[in-house]
């Protein structure tokens, strides 16, 4: 559910930079897209970590 949410932000926040020419609107969208792909790049890494874990104490219980 996380994921769904995260990428529908950062397809709005596209969409949004795209359409708007006010700069002080332009940087506020920036900087919710930065914090958007902060958030996504954190869940990925905690997911990788996560799923790497288990399988490498799983190898190494079997060697």
């Amino acid at each position: 559910m996380d994921w769904f949410i995260h990428s529908q932000n950062l397809q709005r926040y596209r969409k949004l930079l795209e359409e708007t020419k006010d700069g002080e609107k332009r940087r506020m969208i920036l900087a919710l897209l930065a914090e958007e792909q902060a958030k996504e790049e954190k869940s990925s890494q905690l997911a990788g970590g996560d799923v790497a874990a288990p399988i490498e104490s799983d190898k190494s219980g079997l060697a």
